[in-house]
């Protein structure tokens, strides 16, 4: 045969069956056209623009390019499986035809070649369109100038063409074995071949529950952010297992119970959808599956990235409750004396406050166990089964909490008042290694203004006030007997007039004062000195944020359109399968309006599952995701919630406008 046939009947089997083609093209399009556009804004001239190369961004945004191809090549995959089952009855008539598979391939191949240019093209074309407008979001949200030159990376280009061209050739390879080891009469009658029930299905649905069961566990028990970022991708795995498990035999068992029940299943608004479901049971339930872990995708992606760089703010203050703090870290208590106090200090008398705090304070950070810390643990090795007891812990007098807070708390030497994050654990007792006992007299509800909370690793926080705080750890700070890890700190912070922007000359301003400070006593005991701005807090965290936030974007994005193709091509294949079915029940009476009111029924019965469980599966992955988002700062816990509340009921209008879409497509099939 020549090219050119096998050409034209290449070009009509895709123009016959563009209903199929044009969602397959369409989706493989968006993929590359938010492939190129990561890669586009990780390339150095839109990075070097941004504050000394915005280095998170230029892991985050490419990470995400890479997260969507290879998403892409499962996607595409399961996608093109609609596909060739449609067309394998078309490909077998070409094989009782006379036409070898030689020349089947031939057809497949210039098929493939064309999707792939289609589909590649028009994302790159996409692609480059939205470039400027996706650069100009990038810069809008982390304040940056926005200039007009439009330009095309053609790095970014070649990295796209060869992923997708790499992908279009699997698939190819793919289609092409299928064809190859398939009889030509398998492939007639593959579209219409009903499913046997799988054995063994009470077993399948045990073992799903049980997984999904431990998975919940997972997420609910989970008190140390540490272990949630060690065991969030493990509760992941079990979910996905779980649902495709439960969905699967779920589907099996939903079959058997409704036809056994007579006065439902020999209705006729059900007696067909009942019928249809059971022709494919574990497909129904794979599909279902997979709509349910993509929904749920969607969900727990913009509820993390949403409440992160919605709750920046709350973040920034939280960690930075001043404008400008400033610490002096000195090696003992005879070297912090009134003086080295006074002329820290100083160095902020030129700043004009609203408000402003100074105190002495020694900081740690161990394991408590029952009351009893101990701060040299091994913490340079993982271990699960301490992360939830480690603790920062930072000790305060009592004269200056009762300064600070204008309270007047009375305690004795062998007594302490605590305040701790509702994570840390609750005693009654303190101890340092056995030794210092203290009573805990007073658990507090809340504590004052400290000059920053950033602590990178989300480990739970633990204030302590004790009487005399130079007696309670002067030992504990003894640097040249090297017996423990406490550090003494003399603090500032001051909150200005000034506003964030120029709070920064008068923060490098009071860092050379203290420098200078740091320099002159240097062989007086003062170690170090250091100033932290919340404005270069905010710089950081808008950068890590907004990588994040558009990274998650693309991802719900991405696994929206998945969803979205899956639910459309179950319907479409499926309204193939039925319609014949249909036909012959219009053929015996049943009028349009019963087939409609039946395909309702069908659909649903469990179309509407998916949604239901991914909002259960978000519900029970928040307490997981909340510790998740303690590392990145984020504390708001009424922000997640309020913000996976109000995501999860977008999204339910959403799917709902999907499925009457869809299902009208399923009906116009079924009942022409």
């Amino acid at each position: 045969m020549k090219t050119a046939v096998h050409t034209r009947l290449a070009l009509d089997g895709i123009k016959k069956n563009k209903h199929l083609y044009i969602s397959y093209i369409a989706g493989g399009a968006i993929m590359s056209a938010i492939t190129y556009i990561m890669h586009f804004l990780a390339s150095d001239r839109i990075l070097d623009s941004i504050r000394q190369g915005a280095t998170t961004l230029g892991a985050t945004l490419p990470l995400a390019g890479w997260i969507v191809s290879i998403f892409s090549v499962i996607f595409l995959f399961y996608t093109n499986s609609f596909i060739i089952k449609r067309r394998s009855r078309e490909l077998g008539l070409y094989n009782v035809l006379g036409m070898d598979k030689k020349n089947i391939a031939k057809v497949m191949a210039i098929e493939s070649i064309a999707v792939a240019v289609m589909s590649i093209g028009a994302g790159l074309i996409v692609g480059i369109s939205l470039s400027k407008l996706a650069e100009a979001s990038l810069l809008k949200a982390l304040g940056e100038k926005i200039g007009f030159a439009v330009y095309i990376h053609l790095p970014a280009v070649a990295i796209t063409g060869a992923v997708f061209m790499g992908i279009h050739l699997l698939l190819l390879i793919n289609s092409l074995i299928r064809v190859a080891v398939s009889k030509p009469a398998s492939l007639i009658i593959s579209d219409r071949t009903g499913e046997k029930p799988p054995k063994g299905n009470a077993f399948i649905a045990v073992i799903g529950l049980a997984l999904l069961v431990g998975a919940y566990v997972i997420s609910l028990s989970i008190k140390s952010p540490l272990n949630a970022m060690m065991l969030f991708f493990v509760a992941v795995i079990m979910v996905i297992i779980a649902t495709y498990m439960i969905f699967i035999s779920g589907s099996v068992t939903l079959c058997r119970l409704l036809k056994k029940n007579k006065s439902y299943y020999y209705n006729p608004k059900h007696f067909v959808s009942v019928s249809s479901m059971s022709y494919r049971m574990k497909r129904n339930g794979a599909g279902l599956a997979s709509i349910c872990i993509l929904c749920t995708m969607v969900l727990v992606t913009v509820v993390a990235t949403g409440s992160l760089y919605t709750g920046l703010e709350d973040t920034v203050k939280e960690a930075f409750p001043y404008q400008i703090s400033s610490s002096a870290f000195f090696l003992s208590y005879p070297d912090l004396t009134d003086d080295a106090r006074e002329e820290v200090r100083n160095t902020g008398e030129s700043l004009t406050c609203k408000d402003s705090v100074y105190y002495d304070c020694v900081a740690s950070s161990g394991l408590i166990k029952g009351g009893d810390f101990n701060d040299d643990p091994d913490l340079s090795v993982y271990d699960s089964s301490i992360a939830d007891k480690i603790i920062e812990l930072t000790i305060y007098s009592l004269s200056d909490y009762n300064r600070i807070t204008g309270k007047n708390e009375v305690l004795t030497d062998s007594q302490c008042l605590v305040w701790s994050d509702k994570e840390a654990e609750k005693f009654d007792t303190f101890t340092i290694k056995g030794e210092k006992p203290l009573e805990v007299k007073k658990q507090l509800p809340d504590f004052f203004k400290t000059t920053g909370n950033v602590l990178s690793s989300g480990v739970p926080r633990v204030y302590m006030v004790v009487n005399d705080l130079e007696e309670y750890t002067s030992e504990l700070v003894d640097v040249e007997n090297n017996l423990y890890d406490f550090y003494l700190f003399f603090t500032c912070g001051y909150d200005t007039v000034l506003s964030e922007k120029d709070s920064v000359d008068a923060g490098h301003n009071l860092g050379v004062k203290l420098y200078d400070i740091e320099r002159s006593m240097r062989y007086s005991g003062l170690a170090n000195t250091d100033v932290n701005l919340r404005h270069d807090f905010r710089t950081d965290c808008t950068e890590l944020y907004t990588g994040i936030f558009f990274m998650g974007i693309t991802l719900s994005i991405v696994f929206l359109i998945a969803a979205v193709l899956i639910i459309y091509y179950k319907q479409i294949t499926e309204g193939y399968e039925d319609a014949s079915r249909f036909s012959i029940m219009r053929k015996v009476g049943m009028t349009r309006k019963e087939i409609k009111r039946s395909i309702n029924s069908q659909v649903l019965t469990v179309f509407f599952a998916p949604l239901v469980t991914a909002g259960i599966h978000m519900a029970f992955a928040m307490p997981i995701v909340s510790k998740l988002l303690k590392v990145m700062y984020l504390e708001n816990t009424s922000l997640l919630i309020a913000t996976s509340i109000g995501t999860f009921a977008v999204f339910a209008i959403f799917y709902a406008i999907v499925y009457k879409i869809t299902s009208h497509s399923y009906y116009s099939i079924v009942s022409p």
